[in-house]
């Protein structure tokens, strides 16, 4: 995923190690790329955002890490928008899938 490539440049200390962050980051397109590795950015959308919540959920996280976890997937969509590798409403209708 190109977002995972990017956080690698960008989730980076001064003295060049990789941040906290970044693992976050990459556990998230973890969990992403397992239940919809085989669909293409521009058909995501609410109801598999929805379903990579749920998993979350039944692995018995907590809800802010869930909630962080959903929030780093929609960015990684904001990401792609302004790259201009999907479009804007693909983003737009993940909305807020906090729990």
């Amino acid at each position: 995923m190109a977002y995972l490539e990017f956080a690698k440049t960008y989730y980076v200390k001064p003295d060049g190690t990789l941040t906290r962050e970044y693992e976050h980051v990459r556990e998230a397109v973890k969990y992403l790329r397992r239940l919809a590795g085989s669909t293409f950015a521009k058909e995501f959308g609410p109801k598999l955002l929805k379903t990579v919540r749920e998993e979350l959920i039944n692995k018995g996280l907590t809800r802010g890490h869930i909630n962080s976890q959903v929030r780093r997937i929609v960015c990684a969509f904001r990401w792609a928008v302004e790259e201009e590798t999907i479009h804007v409403a693909t983003y737009c209708t993940l909305g807020d899938f906090s729990i």
